[in-house]
């Protein structure tokens, strides 16, 4: 799940989490189309660029927030350079504050991202609200593998083919390395599965 600041609530229409958006974006793009709208899109690897440019295909304005330079993005430069081709924006340097909501009758709904910049602070319009900036681990399966080893810091401990302590469990990507790029996290797939493979052949005999 995509993780949200604990500022952002999370029943604001409009305010969706990057991995969450783009799995239902690309599934029923029909019910995510936008007239120009402005969307903001609030991260630096490349599943801020993933939203960014699914977005702007589905007819969004569509500008990145980032609290950094782009020299310290995650995104891979061609992944920053197929966004522009798209028209995506770029606004560096800002500090993500709080959503400006609006609404009635007790729904509320994106209006707008308050930001800190260097000039100050300044709310920048938005219809919609797209967060990329990491993803929470999932508690109910930490708590179903008591007998995994997990540290202070929350990570699964494995060995070099991503074993944990429980046998037949293996475990890769976030849960390992605390959230990095989704490349990173598909490497531990293939690796784990070759490990798994050579785990259920079980031991070669000698003759």
């Amino acid at each position: 799940h995509s993780r949200l600041p604990d500022a952002f609530p999370p029943t604001m229409q409009g305010l969706l989490g990057a991995t969450e958006f783009i799995e239902a974006a690309r599934q029923f793009p029909d019910r995510w189309r936008l007239d120009g709208d402005p969307v903001l899109v609030v991260g630096g690897g490349n599943t801020a660029m993933d939203a960014a440019i699914l977005s702007a295909k589905l007819g969004g304005q569509v500008t990145v927030v980032y609290r950094r330079d782009e020299a310290a993005m995650g995104a891979y430069p061609a992944e920053r350079d197929l966004a522009r081709r798209h028209g995506v924006r770029f606004l560096f340097g800002a500090k993500v504050l709080t959503p400006q909501g609006g609404g009635a009758d007790g729904a509320e709904f994106v209006e707008g991202l308050r930001v800190r910049l260097a000039s100050g602070i300044d709310v920048l319009p938005a219809r919609r609200l797209i967060m990329a900036v990491g993803q929470s681990r999932w508690q109910r399966l930490r708590d179903a593998l008591t007998q995994a080893s997990i540290g202070a810091d929350g990570l699964f401990a494995v060995d070099a083919a991503f074993k944990t302590a429980i046998p037949g469990v293996f475990a890769g990507g976030d849960c390992v390395n605390g959230g990095r790029e989704a490349v990173h996290a598909v490497a531990h797939g293939r690796d784990a599965a070759r490990a798994m493979a050579d785990w259920l052949a079980g031991p070669v005999a000698p003759w």
